[in-house]
């Protein structure tokens, strides 16, 4: 997906603002979105894998009376 935002972006913007700085933003932009959407995607896996094995419940220590 970041490889295909890169390519739109450098076909689109490069005649109009230049090749260096068509070519710089795309694959900048296309860096950001594929950075994006696997933390997206590392978030989904996190949440669903939580859903299946809970976490096991906190043991808390009693205080003693005295």
């Amino acid at each position: 997906m970041g490889a295909i935002f890169a390519a739109l972006y450098i076909s689109t913007f490069g005649p109009r603002t230049g090749w260096v700085p068509g070519v710089l933003s795309g694959v900048l932009g296309g860096a950001v979105v594929f950075l994006l959407l696997k933390e997206v995607d590392e978030r989904r896996r996190r949440k669903l894998r939580a859903q299946k094995f809970p976490p096991p419940p906190i043991r808390r220590k009693h205080r003693r009376e005295k």
